[in-house]
């Protein structure tokens, strides 16, 4: 909390924050710089040195924010030390600081307000129209982050900035269509990214890839980036995930057969189990897959009974009579052959008559209650299929959003 002895930081200040703000609205804007600034703090060089120490002085802000007593207590010795006349001490960050800070808790107003100072105090450096793009393209404005990138690119001179620069050219390029020119640019900011970085950048590339239908640099991307020993961001590996499924779903959709399309998943699947993803990652793609396997192999399995329950043909003519009548001769035959033996002939045929009426009446009975059911089961499996080739599809144009920030 004390930069020394004697005084106190001034988080309010230092940090762009509200001392009206809520403990848990000052915690979530701390918790987002720590995120923006922490993917650089991995990066060498001087801008990673500035954004490392600006990861301290969130550290200590996150400290004295961790809950209403620790807070409580800072403001009571931030107002004491005002009383007795001593100077709180800022630890100001410049113009382009505070339009990152302000940036990475998306309040783009003051962040657009700070960029400006940034340029007017420094036209010849090329951060402050790195962070300016970004702010524009924050407010749907291409174009205008398209030139604040381009003016970038001109001024960077090798002092850091390559990493922000070639990065926001990529997305720039990207939301404009050009994309071949937005991998490009991805690829050189790549060169110079921290770790942390270059999850981030790869998860923007893979999306360039799957949209530019080059889905097998898609699944190489997100196989490279997926692989690397250090802990993933969770938002761009998850990110990556989807594209490397995204990837394989095309790779075997329209492969000819259904066997044939199975085998295709079958061999990414085989892949990304022998790849060096982490396991928490390499898990999630399999499972995404071995979901689709199953929805590919039931839809095969539908089909072979359907193919089946068709073979099952609806009986011919109209249901057979039952032979009421032929009942009551052949009873009143019986009771008269008791009188003469003629009529006890009459009952044999009239009670085999009957009875053959009987059986060839149930018989078409069962053959068409059979071809009723196999109907309704071809209609249940015919809607099932439908739903899971939609679902199919569904997987298939499904690609992770374009993260900005």
């Amino acid at each position: 909390m004390a930069v020394n002895d004697q005084q106190l930081t001034d988080y309010y200040e230092t940090l762009n924050l509200e001392r009206a703000e809520s403990l848990s609205g000052i915690q979530e804007k701390i918790q987002e710089m720590k995120v923006g600034w922490g993917q650089r703090a991995t990066r060498a060089g001087s801008n990673g040195d500035e954004a490392r120490l600006r990861m301290v002085v969130i550290e200590e802000a996150l400290r004295v924010f961790a809950n209403e007593d620790s807070r409580e207590q800072y403001d009571l010795e931030l107002s004491r030390s005002r009383r007795n006349g001593e100077s709180a001490v800022l630890i100001g960050p410049d113009w382009s600081q505070r339009a990152w800070d302000y940036y990475f808790v998306h309040d783009l107003g003051a962040a657009r307000v700070a960029a400006s100072k940034a340029k007017q105090e420094n036209p010849n450096e090329s951060m402050p129209y790195v962070i300016s793009a970004w702010i524009n393209l924050g407010f749907d404005e291409h174009e205008s982050a398209k030139r604040d990138a381009d003016e970038a690119f001109v001024l960077e001179d090798g002092t850091g900035d390559s990493v922000d620069v070639h990065e926001v050219r990529g997305v720039t390029f990207h939301l404009l269509g050009n994309f071949d020119s937005a991998i490009n640019s991805f690829k050189r900011a790549l060169t110079a990214a921290g770790n942390q970085e270059k999850i981030a950048i790869c998860g923007r590339m893979g999306y360039t890839y799957l949209l530019s239908k080059r889905d097998e640099e898609a699944f190489d991307n997100a196989i490279f980036a997926l692989s690397n020993e250090f802990q993933l961001p969770l938002g761009p590996a998850a990110q990556l995930v989807e594209q490397a499924v995204t990837a394989v779903i095309r790779f075997a959709d329209g492969k000819g057969t259904i066997s044939d399309e199975l085998a295709s998943y079958k061999k990414y699947m085989t892949l990304i189990s022998e790849s060096g993803i982490q396991p928490e990652w390499k898990t999630k793609i399999l499972e995404s897959l071995q979901l689709l396997v199953d929805k590919v192999s039931r839809i095969a399995e539908n089909k072979k009974r359907i193919q089946e329950l068709r073979k099952i043909k609806k009986p011919e003519g109209a249901r057979p009579d039952k032979p009421w009548k032929g009942v009551g001769v052949s009873l009143v035959s019986l009771l008269l052959s008791f009188v003469t033996p003629y009529f006890l002939v009459i009952f044999v045929i009239s009670a085999g008559y009957s009875t053959f009426r009987f059986i060839s009446s149930s018989n078409w009975n069962s053959a068409k209650s059979e071809f009723d059911s196999a109907r309704n089961e071809i209609d249940g499996l015919s809607e099932h299929n439908e739903r899971l080739q939609n679902e199919r599809l569904d997987a298939k144009k499904k690609i992770a959003p374009l993260t900005l920030v």
